[in-house]
């Protein structure tokens, strides 16, 4: 008689232990029993804890697949036409991240005289090096681990190895892009705006578009599945109900202002061109901003007088 709990699950902790196979009956080809994949805590370790899995009966599971509603073995990922385009992105940012760790490592390279004849110098401590390989590793330890370490050279010459740095922004752009295109955002919307502009206002309704879009073929019919069944179950009261949303593109404070005063401002040049009957009444223009509605429209009705702006109110003091 109540509703004790919501889980959500991905897809990997639900799985078909039985079918119906009744070729007779309208659920033929229907789970007839779930397994419920319970999932640890992120980050947690189970030191080869048994996963614990629970029989679920369909009645207690509602699907929600992207691309299909009602059965998730018809559903199609949203990020699988993209994946590789996510891995191109990783390879790029990381492989860019990972030419300036090598520059900014400092790894010495070593360079001698075609006679030269090098030889273990001791360190400090009187220590002979066992062989000039070990003295060379044993001065780079030591000039990347401080910064005022020096190196002893005998007729050669000590630089860095450095490698050439390409601007990942061009590749990694082209990637981002298919992948913007392969979920249907728009790039603006995704990754948002690098040069400080906001999205354009082609990208915003394309997105508003999108949101609406899966709001009524998707969401919607999830809903109202949900709704029946909690109601077929005493949870919601019985009876006919209809699943509204806000817009998603509803105008800002702003731009409905801006939207009066076009209003406003066409009244004016229609009442200017001889139109006696206002393009819109007050309750139109105050709905707009989303103002409650008058009980007049706040205009003369047809066969009053004109009212005087400069006639002296009845209850006004009279003047001395």
């Amino acid at each position: 008689a109540k509703l004790v709990d919501l889980i959500p699950l991905f897809e990997n902790q639900l799985k078909v232990t039985k079918w119906n196979i009744d070729q007779n009956a309208e659920n033929y080809g229907t789970p007839a029993m779930f397994q419920y994949r319970k999932l640890p805590p992120p980050d947690s370790d189970t030191q080869g804890k048994p996963e614990e899995w629970a029989d679920v009966h369909p009645s207690r599971v509602q699907i929600l697949a992207e691309g299909s509603v009602g059965d998730f073995f018809d559903g199609i990922p949203l990020l699988r036409a993209g994946f590789n385009r996510l891995m191109d992105l990783d390879k790029i940012s990381g492989g860019s991240g990972e030419s300036y760790l090598k520059n900014s490592s400092r790894t010495i390279v070593f360079k001698y005289e075609a006679g030269a004849a090098p030889q273990a110098i001791p360190g400090p401590d009187g220590k002979e090096p066992t062989s000039v390989r070990e003295a060379h590793e044993t001065q780079a330890r030591a000039l990347n681990r401080s910064t005022d370490a020096a190196i002893v050279m005998q007729g050669g010459d000590a630089t860095t190895l450095q490698t050439s740095i390409s601007d990942p922004t061009g590749p990694w752009t082209v990637a981002a892009n298919e992948f913007a295109a392969s979920v249907r955002l728009p790039f603006t919307i995704l990754f948002g705006q690098q040069t400080g502009r906001l999205a354009s206002d082609e990208d915003k309704q394309d997105y508003a578009n999108r949101c609406a879009s899966r709001q009524e073929f998707e969401l919607t019919p999830m809903l109202e599945e949900f709704i029946t069944r909690m109601q077929a179950a005493g949870i919601i009261e019985a009876g006919d109900f209809e699943i509204q949303w806000p817009p998603v593109n509803a105008p800002t404070e702003t731009d409905k202002a801006n939207l009066l005063g076009k209003m406003t401002a066409a009244m004016q040049q229609a009442f200017q061109s001889g139109l006696t009957e206002p393009l819109f009444d007050a309750n139109e223009l105050r709905a707009v901003m989303d103002y409650e509605e008058r009980t007049d429209d706040g205009l003369p009705t047809e066969g009053d007088p004109a009212v005087d702006p400069l006639q002296q109110d009845d209850n006004a003091p009279a003047a001395a």
